[in-house]
């Protein structure tokens, strides 16, 4: 887990790096000297894992987890987002160790009842479409300049 975490957090450096320039619009660009820290506003991150494993022994396919990307959660969260794929594993009710292809979503915001609204709906559409007992939902207070 800790080789996950820390993937993610390298990726969304990245991501934020590559998508940066899109997202000014959303707080004026600025720049720390060395040694500074950050000190904006606090944003959420919110990261929600999905597992691709089906009940009927399948995998959700990469064109349907693109459709659904592009249908249920880009709309509702159109500044921006990071994707990554990664490999998940949890224990089952008998105690087996169910490994699964997941992908990992996050995504930094503003606090809003809005923004909170739609992620549940994101998760409560994901579980539904794919027949998924649940998503792993992690939500960060963090300090994110743009």
């Amino acid at each position: 887990m800790r080789n996950v975490r820390h993937a993610a957090c390298l990726a969304l450096a990245l991501g934020l790096l590559l998508v940066g320039t899109g997202c000014c619009g959303l707080r004026p660009c600025t720049g720390h000297g060395p040694g500074s820290s950050a000190s904006g506003p606090a944003w959420v991150q919110d990261e929600l894992y999905f597992g691709t494993s089906r009940i009927d022994g399948g995998s959700v396919t990469d064109q349907e987890w693109t459709e659904f990307l592009a249908s249920v959660v880009t709309p509702r969260f159109p500044a921006g987002l990071t994707v990554l794929d990664a490999n998940g594993q949890w224990r089952g009710a008998k105690g087996d160790v169910v490994k699964e292809r997941s992908k990992l979503v996050i995504i930094l915001h503003p606090p809003s009842a809005e923004a909170n609204a739609a992620i549940r709906e994101i998760v409560a559409q994901y579980k539904t479409q794919f027949k998924q007992e649940s998503v792993l939902h992690a939500r960060h207070r963090v300090v994110a300049e743009f």
